[in-house]
Formats: C-alpha cells, structure tokens, sequence
C-alpha cells in the first residue's frame, strides 16, 4: 500500500466517525431545545390551571362567605366575602396576562370577569339592601344562576 492510499484510507477511517458525531450532536442539540421548548409550554400550562383552580376556590369563598351571612346574619361570614372580592380582579387579571398569546384563551376570561362582575354587582346590590331574612328565593336562584356561569366558564 502506497502513501497516497493510506492517507485517503485513513482519511476515511477518521471522517466518517467524525461526519456522524456531528451528525449526532446536531439531532440531540435539536431535542434538547425541542423538549426545553415543550417544557415552557408546560409550566406556562401550568401556571394558567393554577391561577384558574385558585380563581375558582375565591369565587366559590365569596359565594361561601354571603350565603353564610344571609343565613346566620352573623357579619363575620362577610370577611370571608371581602377578602375573597378583593383578590377576584388580580386573579383574573393574571389570568388574562397568563393568556394573552391566545385569543381564544382572552375571550373566555373575559367571558368569566363579565360573570364574575354580575354576580358581584347582585351581591354587592343585596349587602347595599339588605332584607330582614335575607334575599327572596328568587333572588338566591338568581344568585345561584349566576355563580354556576361563573363557575361554568
């Protein structure tokens, strides 16, 4: 075997393996980011089931807390009620930046903060008037109606 041979052997002996390892490293580099991508998209998934379980616990606190109160009467329900008020806007405010790269998403928080405002605008109406006993059953069914679109949504 002559010189010429054995480099062009050799040559081909050491870039082939070293084609492949390039080769390799480019399709495990390209997973790699793939699946980092796929992660993000999971957290921010995440995120957004989070901040909707926990906007649901305040809604469902606030119905709590003023059906406590038109029961018992007893004004320590309505701590209960105000807390959880004060934290609906903020929640559905992250909620909305949470999803602010879907349009479909956006629509339907907005859908849950006009629900969320109705039924806020009647209980605030009912604490702003209070009747002796409480709201009419048609006022509760109404009430009722309207809590069940907020959780619906």
């Amino acid at each position: 075997m002559d010189q010429r041979s054995f480099q062009s052997l050799l040559r081909r002996a050491v870039a082939l393996p070293v084609i492949l390892l390039v080769s390799l490293a480019v399709i495990l580099a390209a997973e790699v980011l793939l699946l980092s991508r796929s992660l993000r998209w999971l957290d921010h998934s995440d995120k957004i089931i989070a901040n909707a379980r926990q906007l649901g616990r305040e809604v469902s606190e606030m119905d709590t807390g003023l059906r406590g109160y038109f029961l018992s009467d007893d004004k320590t329900f309505l701590q209960n009620y105000v807390e959880a008020r004060a934290r609906i806007p903020g929640q559905i405010d992250l909620l909305a930046q949470l999803t602010s790269d879907s349009p479909t998403q956006q629509e339907r928080v907005e859908d849950i903060r006009d629900a969320a405002m109705a039924w806020m605008l009647w209980a605030d109406q009912q604490l702003a008037h209070p009747h002796k006993g409480g709201p009419s059953d048609a006022a509760m069914l109404a009430s009722h109606k309207l809590i069940d679109e907020v959780r619906r949504r």
